[in-house]
């Protein structure tokens, strides 16, 4: 699809009450836009669900009172960057 070292900016959209995203697309940078099909087509699309968010990140573990004092993710190893 692309090459190697090429930039690329994948787009997720909700709406309120949903328990998934409803729009997931990505922005190539050669100016290509690939839709959720082509997506999977390249890549195994992980299960965005809010549930398998929640675990995946291990929301119920975090320390809330210092997350919300500091107000992100990103200290002490708590970023959500992988």
């Amino acid at each position: 699809m692309g090459a190697t070292g090429q930039r690329t900016l994948v787009h997720l959209g909700w709406v309120p009450g949903l328990e998934a995203p409803d729009r997931l697309w990505a922005s190539l940078a050669d100016g290509r836009v690939l839709d959720a099909e082509h997506i999977s087509a390249v890549i195994q699309v992980p299960d965005l669900t809010l549930a398998d968010s929640a675990t995946e990140f291990k929301l119920a573990n975090q320390p809330w009172q210092a997350i919300m004092r500091e107000g992100y993710f990103g200290v002490d190893g708590r970023g959500w960057e992988r």
